[in-house]
């Protein structure tokens, strides 16, 4: 058992000083969100940007860690109907838009398929910050005369979760070009571990959930 130990732990030594490259890497691209929660409505998805720069370590053995910085845009909306009495009704769209800065720390595999093809797979995790947080209301039908309705923009930030923990997997496929460049396509899945809002949605547990579908290139060091 002792010689297994030791073995294993000269392997990941060896690993660790034959490492095959490091990498910079830039992207961007769209993301779709909604949130979970204990409420009874559905809510409508949100289309955001994100963008980031990474630096990843790959082992020889496939095996890879990533860091990086990301801007993130998620968000919700839910359009409200109200009635009045004299049966007059108001549409109104509500936006919550929220904005966060944050250093996503990823584990992964990847390998080439011949010289210029390769995959990878990551699983990790997103400790962000809040940036922004606010709610944009739009009149999207009838006549808007009831002073109780609000229109415009209104920032919760203050009223919101200033840090936020999601969980992430990611998958993507790429192709070397050149000697050092390789442009990549990557989809991932982003689940928040801790919920939105302090006074925000409190006691709701809503948590953001979405899609990030990213283009980006990497160059090898």
């Amino acid at each position: 058992m002792k010689k297994f130990i030791t073995l294993l732990i000269m392997s990941v030594f060896y690993s660790c000083l034959n490492a095959q490259t490091h990498s910079l890497s830039i992207s961007g691209g769209i993301n779709r969100t909604n949130v979970t929660g204990d409420f009874s409505e559905e809510w409508n998805s949100n289309t955001g940007f994100t963008g980031a720069f990474g630096y990843e370590y790959r082992f020889a053995n496939g095996l890879l860690v990533e860091i990086g910085i990301r801007y993130h845009q998620t968000g919700f909306n839910d359009d409200m109907h109200f009635v009045f009495p004299d049966f007059e009704t108001v549409s109104i769209n509500a936006n919550y838009q929220y904005e966060h800065i944050g250093f996503p720390v990823k584990f992964g595999y990847g390998n080439f398929i011949g010289n210029k093809l390769s995959w990878f797979a990551k699983i990790g995790f997103y400790p962000a910050y809040l940036t922004k947080g606010q709610l944009k209301t739009s009149l999207i039908g009838g006549t808007l005369s009831d002073p109780g309705i609000s229109i415009g923009t209104t920032d919760f930030k203050n009223n919101a979760s200033k840090f936020n923990l999601a969980g992430l997997a990611e998958a993507g496929v790429g192709y070397r070009i050149f000697n050092k460049w390789t442009p990549f396509f990557s989809m991932s899945y982003q689940h928040s571990l801790t919920v939105l809002g302090k006074d925000n949605f409190k006691g709701a547990n809503v948590r953001h959930y979405g899609l990030i579908f990213s283009l980006g290139i990497k160059y090898d060091l």
